[in-house]
Protein backbone atom coordinates (compact mmCIF):
# COMPACT_ATOMS: atom_id res chain seq x y z
CA UNK A 1 0.00 0.00 0.00
CA UNK A 2 1.51 3.35 -0.86
CA UNK A 3 1.68 6.26 1.06
CA UNK A 4 -1.04 8.35 -0.51
CA UNK A 5 -3.47 5.04 -0.29
CA UNK A 6 -2.62 4.47 3.89
CA UNK A 7 -3.12 8.34 3.88
CA UNK A 8 -6.53 7.98 2.83
CA UNK A 9 -7.60 4.65 4.50
CA UNK A 10 -6.25 6.51 7.70
CA UNK A 11 -8.88 9.33 6.88
CA UNK A 12 -11.72 7.26 5.99
CA UNK A 13 -11.37 5.22 9.19
CA UNK A 14 -11.16 8.43 11.36
CA UNK A 15 -13.99 9.92 9.62
CA UNK A 16 -15.87 7.08 10.04
CA UNK A 17 -15.44 6.54 13.64
CA UNK A 18 -16.20 10.35 13.82
CA UNK A 19 -19.61 9.56 12.79
CA UNK A 20 -20.08 6.85 15.09
CA UNK A 21 -19.29 9.39 17.62
CA UNK A 22 -21.57 11.90 16.40
CA UNK A 23 -24.31 9.15 16.34
CA UNK A 24 -23.97 9.02 20.25
CA UNK A 25 -23.90 11.93 21.74
CA UNK A 26 -27.41 12.95 21.43
CA UNK A 27 -28.59 9.62 22.27
CA UNK A 28 -26.62 10.28 25.57
CA UNK A 29 -27.72 13.84 25.92
CA UNK A 30 -31.18 12.27 25.72
CA UNK A 31 -30.40 9.46 28.21
CA UNK A 32 -28.65 12.09 30.97
CA UNK A 33 -31.31 14.65 30.30
CA UNK A 34 -33.84 11.92 30.77
CA UNK A 35 -32.74 10.39 33.70
CA UNK A 36 -31.93 13.36 35.57
CA UNK A 37 -35.39 15.32 35.13
CA UNK A 38 -38.36 12.68 35.26
CA UNK A 39 -40.73 12.81 38.20
CA UNK A 40 -42.79 9.89 39.27
CA UNK A 41 -45.85 12.05 38.88
CA UNK A 42 -48.74 11.65 37.34
CA UNK A 43 -49.05 15.15 34.62
CA UNK A 44 -51.86 15.57 32.55
CA UNK A 45 -53.95 12.27 30.75
CA UNK A 46 -51.82 10.18 32.77
CA UNK A 47 -54.72 10.85 35.75
CA UNK A 48 -57.60 9.48 33.06
CA UNK A 49 -55.69 7.12 31.07
CA UNK A 50 -53.70 5.60 33.89
CA UNK A 51 -55.00 5.80 37.59
CA UNK A 52 -58.78 6.24 36.47
CA UNK A 53 -58.17 3.24 34.03
CA UNK A 54 -56.96 1.32 36.56
CA UNK A 55 -60.17 2.32 38.94
CA UNK A 56 -62.17 1.70 35.60
CA UNK A 57 -60.71 -2.15 34.89
CA UNK A 58 -60.55 -3.76 38.17
CA UNK A 59 -63.15 -1.61 40.37
CA UNK A 60 -65.70 -1.03 37.71
CA UNK A 61 -65.58 -2.82 34.86
CA UNK A 62 -64.32 -7.01 35.44
CA UNK A 63 -67.42 -8.67 37.11
CA UNK A 64 -69.71 -5.71 35.59
CA UNK A 65 -70.15 -7.86 32.15
CA UNK A 66 -67.45 -6.01 30.42
CA UNK A 67 -64.87 -8.51 29.05
CA UNK A 68 -61.12 -7.82 29.13
CA UNK A 69 -60.33 -6.95 25.60
CA UNK A 70 -63.70 -4.64 25.82
CA UNK A 71 -61.88 -2.62 28.48
CA UNK A 72 -59.19 -2.40 27.12
CA UNK A 73 -60.23 -1.44 23.45
CA UNK A 74 -62.06 1.17 25.17
CA UNK A 75 -62.20 4.42 23.66
CA UNK A 76 -59.88 7.28 25.53
CA UNK A 77 -61.02 11.14 23.87
CA UNK A 78 -61.36 9.99 20.36
CA UNK A 79 -58.49 7.21 20.99
CA UNK A 80 -58.02 3.25 21.19
CA UNK A 81 -54.83 2.86 23.46
CA UNK A 82 -54.18 -0.27 23.83
CA UNK A 83 -50.17 -0.52 24.33
CA UNK A 84 -50.59 2.33 27.19
CA UNK A 85 -53.33 -0.09 28.94
CA UNK A 86 -51.34 -3.20 27.98
CA UNK A 87 -47.90 -1.42 29.67
CA UNK A 88 -49.73 -0.13 32.17
CA UNK A 89 -51.53 -3.19 33.99
CA UNK A 90 -48.43 -5.39 33.20
CA UNK A 91 -46.41 -3.16 35.40
CA UNK A 92 -49.23 -2.45 37.83
CA UNK A 93 -49.28 -6.63 38.25
CA UNK A 94 -45.35 -7.19 38.55
CA UNK A 95 -45.09 -4.58 40.95
CA UNK A 96 -48.80 -3.91 42.55
CA UNK A 97 -48.05 -0.31 42.46
CA UNK A 98 -47.54 2.45 39.61
CA UNK A 99 -44.49 4.52 38.97
CA UNK A 100 -44.96 6.95 36.55
CA UNK A 101 -40.93 7.71 36.31
CA UNK A 102 -40.70 3.91 35.36
CA UNK A 103 -43.46 3.60 33.07
CA UNK A 104 -41.95 7.08 31.15
CA UNK A 105 -38.48 4.82 30.85
CA UNK A 106 -40.53 2.21 29.54
CA UNK A 107 -42.11 3.86 26.83
CA UNK A 108 -38.90 5.46 25.41
CA UNK A 109 -37.50 2.09 24.75
CA UNK A 110 -39.94 2.49 21.93
CA UNK A 111 -37.95 5.54 20.45
CA UNK A 112 -35.04 3.78 20.38
CA UNK A 113 -36.50 0.54 18.92
CA UNK A 114 -37.42 3.64 16.21
CA UNK A 115 -34.38 4.77 16.08
CA UNK A 116 -32.61 1.33 15.38
CA UNK A 117 -35.18 0.88 12.67
CA UNK A 118 -34.58 4.19 10.85
CA UNK A 119 -31.18 3.50 10.82
CA UNK A 120 -32.00 -0.30 9.33
CA UNK A 121 -33.59 1.37 6.72
CA UNK A 122 -30.96 3.70 5.96
CA UNK A 123 -28.42 1.26 5.75
CA UNK A 124 -30.56 -1.06 3.22
CA UNK A 125 -31.67 2.23 1.15
CA UNK A 126 -28.19 4.43 1.54
CA UNK A 127 -25.65 1.82 1.83
CA UNK A 128 -22.48 3.33 3.39
CA UNK A 129 -24.02 6.37 4.30
CA UNK A 130 -23.23 7.02 7.78
CA UNK A 131 -24.52 10.89 7.63
CA UNK A 132 -28.34 9.57 7.36
CA UNK A 133 -27.32 7.79 10.47
CA UNK A 134 -26.17 10.96 11.89
CA UNK A 135 -29.01 12.83 10.75
CA UNK A 136 -31.89 10.36 11.89
CA UNK A 137 -30.06 10.79 15.57
CA UNK A 138 -29.98 14.06 15.89
CA UNK A 139 -32.82 14.35 14.72
CA UNK A 140 -35.23 11.75 17.10
CA UNK A 141 -33.36 12.65 20.52
CA UNK A 142 -33.92 16.53 19.32
CA UNK A 143 -35.10 18.10 22.89
CA UNK A 144 -38.15 19.80 20.35
CA UNK A 145 -40.27 16.75 21.93
CA UNK A 146 -39.23 16.32 25.53
CA UNK A 147 -42.95 16.84 26.30
CA UNK A 148 -43.41 13.00 24.04
CA UNK A 149 -40.34 11.93 26.11
CA UNK A 150 -41.03 12.72 29.72
CA UNK A 151 -44.83 12.11 29.56
CA UNK A 152 -45.93 8.87 30.19
CA UNK A 153 -49.57 9.01 28.46
CA UNK A 154 -47.75 11.04 25.53
CA UNK A 155 -44.88 9.52 24.23
CA UNK A 156 -46.46 5.43 24.80
CA UNK A 157 -49.13 6.67 22.53
CA UNK A 158 -47.24 8.67 19.78
CA UNK A 159 -44.86 6.10 19.57
CA UNK A 160 -46.40 3.35 19.53
CA UNK A 161 -48.67 4.38 16.98
CA UNK A 162 -45.60 4.98 14.33
CA UNK A 163 -43.50 2.66 15.34
CA UNK A 164 -46.00 -0.20 14.68
CA UNK A 165 -47.30 1.54 11.52
CA UNK A 166 -43.29 1.33 10.24
CA UNK A 167 -43.01 -2.18 11.23
CA UNK A 168 -46.41 -3.29 9.59
CA UNK A 169 -45.29 -1.90 6.48
CA UNK A 170 -42.00 -3.37 6.49
CA UNK A 171 -43.05 -7.09 6.96
CA UNK A 172 -45.96 -6.09 4.29
CA UNK A 173 -43.41 -5.14 1.81
CA UNK A 174 -41.87 -8.66 2.88
CA UNK A 175 -45.69 -10.58 1.89
CA UNK A 176 -45.56 -12.75 -0.87
CA UNK A 177 -48.91 -14.84 -0.45
CA UNK A 178 -51.22 -14.99 2.20
CA UNK A 179 -51.19 -17.15 5.62
CA UNK A 180 -46.99 -16.08 5.23
CA UNK A 181 -45.04 -15.16 8.28
CA UNK A 182 -45.05 -11.62 6.98
CA UNK A 183 -48.47 -11.33 6.11
CA UNK A 184 -49.22 -12.39 9.85
CA UNK A 185 -46.99 -9.95 11.48
CA UNK A 186 -48.31 -7.20 9.45
CA UNK A 187 -51.49 -7.77 10.39
CA UNK A 188 -50.51 -7.84 14.13
CA UNK A 189 -48.53 -5.00 13.92
CA UNK A 190 -51.04 -3.11 12.24
CA UNK A 191 -53.68 -3.99 14.75
CA UNK A 192 -51.30 -2.47 17.48
CA UNK A 193 -50.95 0.64 15.47
CA UNK A 194 -54.80 0.63 14.96
CA UNK A 195 -55.91 0.87 18.65
CA UNK A 196 -52.36 2.33 20.61
CA UNK A 197 -53.55 5.54 19.06
CA UNK A 198 -55.62 7.46 16.52
CA UNK A 199 -53.51 7.90 13.40
CA UNK A 200 -52.66 4.39 13.84
CA UNK A 201 -55.78 3.29 11.61
CA UNK A 202 -53.46 5.45 8.48
CA UNK A 203 -51.27 2.17 8.26
CA UNK A 204 -54.25 0.42 6.26
CA UNK A 205 -54.85 3.29 3.68
CA UNK A 206 -50.02 3.06 3.53
CA UNK A 207 -50.64 -0.55 3.60
CA UNK A 208 -53.01 -0.77 0.81
CA UNK A 209 -50.57 2.02 -1.27
CA UNK A 210 -47.51 -0.44 -0.76
CA UNK A 211 -49.59 -3.40 -1.99
CA UNK A 212 -50.91 -1.81 -4.87
CA UNK A 213 -47.14 -0.16 -5.71
CA UNK A 214 -46.26 -3.31 -6.11
CA UNK A 215 -49.15 -4.68 -8.17
CA UNK A 216 -50.52 -7.31 -5.50
CA UNK A 217 -53.07 -7.47 -6.40
CA UNK A 218 -54.63 -10.67 -4.65
CA UNK A 219 -53.23 -9.07 -1.16
CA UNK A 220 -54.69 -5.84 -2.03
CA UNK A 221 -58.59 -7.67 -1.81
CA UNK A 222 -57.58 -9.09 2.03
CA UNK A 223 -55.97 -6.15 2.80
CA UNK A 224 -59.06 -4.04 2.23
CA UNK A 225 -61.55 -6.56 4.23
CA UNK A 226 -59.10 -6.01 7.04
CA UNK A 227 -59.11 -2.72 6.82
CA UNK A 228 -63.10 -2.74 6.86
CA UNK A 229 -62.55 -4.56 10.10
CA UNK A 230 -60.22 -2.58 11.89
CA UNK A 231 -62.20 0.85 10.77
CA UNK A 232 -65.74 -1.19 12.39
CA UNK A 233 -64.14 -2.19 15.13
CA UNK A 234 -62.31 0.90 15.97
CA UNK A 235 -65.72 3.27 15.48
CA UNK A 236 -67.95 1.04 17.39
CA UNK A 237 -69.83 3.24 19.91
CA UNK A 238 -66.71 5.78 19.15
CA UNK A 239 -68.12 9.02 20.30
CA UNK A 240 -66.17 12.43 19.43
CA UNK A 241 -66.57 15.78 20.58
CA UNK A 242 -65.86 18.73 18.98
CA UNK A 243 -62.88 20.30 20.51
CA UNK A 244 -63.17 24.18 21.33
CA UNK A 245 -61.20 26.27 18.86
CA UNK A 246 -61.47 23.47 16.47
CA UNK A 247 -63.93 25.37 13.73
CA UNK A 248 -62.52 24.52 10.10
CA UNK A 249 -61.26 27.18 8.13
CA UNK A 250 -59.45 26.34 4.56
CA UNK A 251 -56.72 29.48 4.94
CA UNK A 252 -56.10 28.29 8.51
CA UNK A 253 -55.92 24.78 7.09
CA UNK A 254 -53.17 25.44 4.81
CA UNK A 255 -51.29 27.57 7.46
CA UNK A 256 -51.26 24.85 10.24
CA UNK A 257 -50.74 21.99 7.43
CA UNK A 258 -47.75 23.66 5.64
CA UNK A 259 -46.02 24.79 9.33
CA UNK A 260 -46.67 21.04 10.82
CA UNK A 261 -44.64 19.77 7.81
CA UNK A 262 -42.04 21.68 8.51
CA UNK A 263 -42.41 22.27 12.26
CA UNK A 264 -39.29 19.84 13.16
CA UNK A 265 -36.96 22.90 11.84
CA UNK A 266 -38.72 25.09 14.76
CA UNK A 267 -36.20 26.03 17.41
CA UNK A 268 -38.60 28.00 19.83
CA UNK A 269 -36.79 30.87 19.80
CA UNK A 270 -37.02 32.91 22.70
CA UNK A 271 -37.98 36.25 21.40
CA UNK A 272 -41.20 36.71 19.35
CA UNK A 273 -39.46 38.01 16.15
CA UNK A 274 -37.17 35.36 15.80
CA UNK A 275 -40.16 32.89 16.39
CA UNK A 276 -42.18 34.81 13.95
CA UNK A 277 -39.15 34.38 11.07
CA UNK A 278 -38.99 30.16 11.96
CA UNK A 279 -42.85 29.74 11.67
CA UNK A 280 -42.13 31.27 8.61
CA UNK A 281 -39.39 29.12 7.71
CA UNK A 282 -41.06 26.04 8.64
CA UNK A 283 -43.89 26.66 6.22
CA UNK A 284 -42.09 27.31 3.57
CA UNK A 285 -39.87 23.77 4.83
CA UNK A 286 -43.28 22.52 5.07
CA UNK A 287 -44.00 23.68 1.51
CA UNK A 288 -41.10 21.23 -0.15
CA UNK A 289 -41.52 18.34 1.76
CA UNK A 290 -44.97 18.51 0.07
CA UNK A 291 -43.80 19.07 -3.05
CA UNK A 292 -40.82 16.50 -2.66
CA UNK A 293 -43.68 13.89 -2.09
CA UNK A 294 -45.84 14.85 -4.91
CA UNK A 295 -42.33 14.78 -7.18
CA UNK A 296 -41.86 11.49 -6.18
CA UNK A 297 -45.09 9.89 -6.89
CA UNK A 298 -45.30 11.89 -10.49
CA UNK A 299 -41.52 10.57 -11.49
CA UNK A 300 -42.34 7.09 -10.30
CA UNK A 301 -40.14 6.37 -7.16
CA UNK A 302 -43.32 4.60 -5.32
CA UNK A 303 -42.71 2.20 -7.79
CA UNK A 304 -38.92 1.96 -7.32
CA UNK A 305 -39.30 1.69 -3.27
CA UNK A 306 -42.79 1.35 -2.45
CA UNK A 307 -42.05 0.66 1.55
CA UNK A 308 -39.77 4.13 1.65
CA UNK A 309 -42.92 6.23 -0.40
CA UNK A 310 -45.48 4.45 1.88
CA UNK A 311 -43.78 5.55 4.96
CA UNK A 312 -43.46 9.01 3.51
CA UNK A 313 -47.22 8.85 2.49
CA UNK A 314 -48.30 7.53 6.22
CA UNK A 315 -46.65 11.03 7.78
CA UNK A 316 -48.18 13.11 4.94
CA UNK A 317 -52.03 11.57 5.63
CA UNK A 318 -51.65 11.76 9.56
CA UNK A 319 -50.19 15.44 9.06
CA UNK A 320 -53.63 16.07 6.56
CA UNK A 321 -55.71 14.34 8.95
CA UNK A 322 -54.35 16.42 11.89
CA UNK A 323 -54.84 19.74 9.91
CA UNK A 324 -57.81 18.97 8.75
CA UNK A 325 -59.13 18.22 12.36
CA UNK A 326 -56.81 20.77 14.30
CA UNK A 327 -56.93 24.03 12.11
CA UNK A 328 -58.74 26.13 14.26
CA UNK A 329 -55.81 26.55 16.64
CA UNK A 330 -54.30 27.75 13.71
CA UNK A 331 -50.21 28.18 13.16
CA UNK A 332 -49.70 27.62 17.20
CA UNK A 333 -51.14 24.40 17.52
CA UNK A 334 -48.93 23.25 14.58
CA UNK A 335 -45.65 24.02 16.41
CA UNK A 336 -47.21 22.31 19.68
CA UNK A 337 -44.42 20.48 21.26
CA UNK A 338 -45.78 16.70 21.01
CA UNK A 339 -46.76 17.22 17.09
CA UNK A 340 -42.93 17.49 16.12
CA UNK A 341 -41.99 13.90 16.62
CA UNK A 342 -44.73 13.10 13.51
CA UNK A 343 -42.67 15.13 11.42
CA UNK A 344 -39.45 14.47 12.40
CA UNK A 345 -40.44 10.84 11.26
CA UNK A 346 -41.26 12.36 7.72
CA UNK A 347 -38.55 14.82 7.61
CA UNK A 348 -36.36 11.63 7.88
CA UNK A 349 -38.39 9.59 4.92
CA UNK A 350 -38.60 12.22 2.70
CA UNK A 351 -34.75 13.00 3.08
CA UNK A 352 -33.83 9.23 2.53
CA UNK A 353 -36.08 9.08 -0.13
CA UNK A 354 -34.44 12.06 -1.74
CA UNK A 355 -31.12 10.98 -1.69
CA UNK A 356 -31.70 7.42 -3.46
CA UNK A 357 -33.76 8.89 -6.11
CA UNK A 358 -31.45 12.16 -6.96
CA UNK A 359 -28.37 9.78 -5.84
CA UNK A 360 -27.21 12.60 -3.64
CA UNK A 361 -23.75 12.57 -2.45
CA UNK A 362 -22.00 11.79 0.88
CA UNK A 363 -20.90 15.62 1.03
CA UNK A 364 -24.66 16.99 0.36
CA UNK A 365 -25.58 14.93 3.28
CA UNK A 366 -22.55 15.97 5.01
CA UNK A 367 -24.15 19.29 4.61
CA UNK A 368 -27.53 18.71 6.06
CA UNK A 369 -26.25 17.06 8.87
CA UNK A 370 -24.40 20.52 9.38
CA UNK A 371 -27.51 21.69 9.28
CA UNK A 372 -29.76 19.11 11.64
CA UNK A 373 -26.73 19.37 14.35
CA UNK A 374 -27.25 22.94 13.84
CA UNK A 375 -31.06 22.82 14.59
CA UNK A 376 -30.12 20.27 17.64
CA UNK A 377 -27.92 22.95 19.25
CA UNK A 378 -29.92 25.71 18.92
CA UNK A 379 -33.16 23.93 19.94
CA UNK A 380 -31.02 22.10 23.23
CA UNK A 381 -29.87 25.72 24.50
CA UNK A 382 -33.24 27.25 24.00
CA UNK A 383 -35.42 24.02 25.32
CA UNK A 384 -32.88 23.20 28.11
CA UNK A 385 -33.24 25.32 30.69
CA UNK A 386 -37.06 25.02 30.28
CA UNK A 387 -37.63 21.48 31.07
CA UNK A 388 -36.37 21.29 34.95
CA UNK A 389 -38.91 24.59 35.57
CA UNK A 390 -41.81 22.87 33.95
CA UNK A 391 -41.27 19.86 36.17
CA UNK A 392 -40.80 22.33 39.26
CA UNK A 393 -43.99 24.03 38.17
CA UNK A 394 -45.91 20.42 38.16
CA UNK A 395 -44.30 19.67 41.59
CA UNK A 396 -45.54 22.75 43.34
CA UNK A 397 -48.88 22.16 41.79
CA UNK A 398 -49.59 19.03 43.29
CA UNK A 399 -48.24 20.50 47.12
CA UNK A 400 -50.26 23.61 46.92
CA UNK A 401 -53.47 21.35 46.17
CA UNK A 402 -52.07 19.46 49.29
CA UNK A 403 -51.97 22.22 51.03
CA UNK A 404 -55.18 23.62 49.97
CA UNK A 405 -53.68 27.22 48.18
CA UNK A 406 -55.19 26.01 45.03
CA UNK A 407 -59.06 24.46 44.87
CA UNK A 408 -58.21 22.32 41.81
CA UNK A 409 -55.27 19.73 41.00
CA UNK A 410 -54.51 20.97 37.52
CA UNK A 411 -55.91 25.14 37.71
CA UNK A 412 -56.32 25.66 34.44
CA UNK A 413 -59.14 22.96 34.39
CA UNK A 414 -61.72 23.57 36.66
CA UNK A 415 -62.66 20.25 38.24
CA UNK A 416 -62.26 17.86 41.37
CA UNK A 417 -61.72 14.94 39.15
CA UNK A 418 -58.25 14.60 39.05
CA UNK A 419 -57.85 15.30 42.82
CA UNK A 420 -60.50 12.51 43.81
CA UNK A 421 -58.65 10.28 41.35
CA UNK A 422 -55.31 10.67 42.47
CA UNK A 423 -56.71 10.85 46.54
CA UNK A 424 -58.28 6.86 44.89
CA UNK A 425 -55.07 5.72 43.69
CA UNK A 426 -53.05 6.80 47.26
CA UNK A 427 -56.07 4.91 49.53
CA UNK A 428 -56.27 1.77 47.01
CA UNK A 429 -51.94 1.47 47.49
CA UNK A 430 -51.97 2.13 43.68
CA UNK A 431 -49.83 5.21 43.38
CA UNK A 432 -48.36 7.18 46.75
CA UNK A 433 -48.27 11.01 45.81
CA UNK A 434 -45.33 12.26 46.92
CA UNK A 435 -45.92 14.04 50.31
CA UNK A 436 -45.07 17.78 51.07
CA UNK A 437 -41.51 17.07 52.64
CA UNK A 438 -40.83 14.48 49.34
CA UNK A 439 -42.15 17.38 47.04
CA UNK A 440 -39.69 19.78 48.57
CA UNK A 441 -36.39 17.23 48.50
CA UNK A 442 -37.34 16.72 44.92
CA UNK A 443 -38.09 20.46 44.17
CA UNK A 444 -34.49 21.36 45.41
CA UNK A 445 -32.45 18.09 44.08
CA UNK A 446 -34.52 19.70 40.50
CA UNK A 447 -33.27 22.98 41.21
CA UNK A 448 -29.42 22.53 41.55
CA UNK A 449 -29.28 20.22 38.43
CA UNK A 450 -28.28 21.12 35.38
CA UNK A 451 -30.44 23.87 34.66
CA UNK A 452 -28.12 26.19 36.93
Amino acid sequence: MDKGSRYYHKYHLTLTVGQYLLVLVPIFMFVWVLKDAVINLPIYDDYDATLYYLKQYYYEGLGHDRSPLTLLLKQHNEHRILLSRLVTLAYFNLTDEINFAHLVYIQNILLFLLFLFMARLSRVTLPNNLWMIVIISFSLFNFSSWHTAFYYSSGIQHYASFFFAFVCLFFLNKTASYGSLPFLLAILFAFLATYSFGNGLLVMPAGFLLLWLRDKKRLLIGWIFLTIGFAIIYIYQLQLDHPEGSEFSLYSFILFLFTYLGSFSFVYPQSLPLAQVNVVLSLLIGLVMLGIWTYLFFTGYGRRNPLIFSLISFCMVSALMLAFSRSGFKVAGAITNRYSFFAKCLFIWVLMASGDHFKWSQRVFRWIATGVITLWVVTTFNLFPQIKPAQIAKLKEVKDWQQGKIPYLMPDIPTDHYGDVLLWAQEKGIYQPPTSQELDEMIEELESGFNN
